[in-house]
């Protein structure tokens, strides 16, 4: 497993703004062992995704993993990032403090109402506020 990571979790609709995410974790390259693991279900999205981010060896795909290794990701990883332009509701983010990780997230309400004052809030249109966090 990796040894120092941001986590995400979930799946590659364009609504979740990996996209953005990623530009935003690639701006950090004061951070050389610093590593972006992207866990969900292999679909179009998450091979484009793939496609896009082959150069780059700091972004890790796991794709189907097991309920024993999720926890295990959540337990050890910096934080969960949760850079959604909307959700209905989000387990992801109560998963994550279940398992005692940080949760960074999206100022939108819907993760407000889940995670009240238990997360790190920005802007999920600025790539440079999600970097900052």
């Amino acid at each position: 497993k990796e040894k120092d990571y941001f986590l995400y979790v979930g799946n590659a609709y364009p609504h979740k703004n990996l996209d953005r995410l990623i530009d935003a974790f690639t701006a950090l390259n004061g951070v050389p062992d610093l590593s972006l693991v992207l866990i969900g279900k292999d679909d179009f999205f998450y091979r484009r995704l793939r496609q896009r981010c082959r150069q780059n060896s700091r972004i890790v795909f796991k794709m189907q993993v097991s309920d024993q290794d999720l926890s295990c990701y959540y337990r050890h990883a910096r934080a969960l990032v949760m850079p959604s332009l909307m959700e209905g509701f989000g387990l992801t983010p109560l998963e994550a403090m279940v398992n005692r990780c940080p949760v960074l997230a999206s100022d939108i309400p819907s993760l407000r109402e889940i995670c009240d004052n238990a997360a790190v809030y920005f802007n999920p249109m600025e790539g440079a506020d999600m970097s900052d966090r």
